[in-house]
């Protein structure tokens, strides 16, 4: 069965690591256990499969100047793009939640959250 992160239930230690290890990856850290691991393993993945040039190709479909950015800043350019399209698919609940995870102000509207987590 699935265990909810939000502060109830399941084994504390493992839903803390999970999601520190989310945050440090700057993905959404609500959800259950498979969600976070699922978002950690894909992670992985994404970015050790690209080459440069597929990297590239990814900042220019989103619009992100790369001409002069090294494929890790790249990388991290297109987590950051990522990872804020994934919050606008949480419910306001979780992106709440994530304010809150993060020390933001969890008040306002979605857009003035999703401002904050994208600073």
């Amino acid at each position: 069965p699935k265990k909810p992160l939000n502060g109830q239930g399941g084994g504390a230690g493992d839903i803390v690591d999970l999601q520190k290890k989310c945050l440090e990856a700057g993905l959404p850290v609500s959800g259950t256990i498979n969600e976070l691991m699922e978002r950690m393993a894909r992670q992985r993945m994404e970015t050790k499969t690209m080459v440069s040039k597929d990297v590239q190709r990814e900042c220019d479909l989103l619009g992100i100047n790369s001409t002069y950015l090294t494929k890790v800043e790249m990388v991290r350019e297109l987590k950051d793009a990522a990872t804020m399209n994934k919050f606008k698919n949480q419910s306001m609940k979780d992106v709440m939640f994530e304010c809150t995870y993060r020390g933001l102000d969890s008040n306002g509207t979605r857009e003035q959250l999703m401002a904050r987590l994208s600073t």
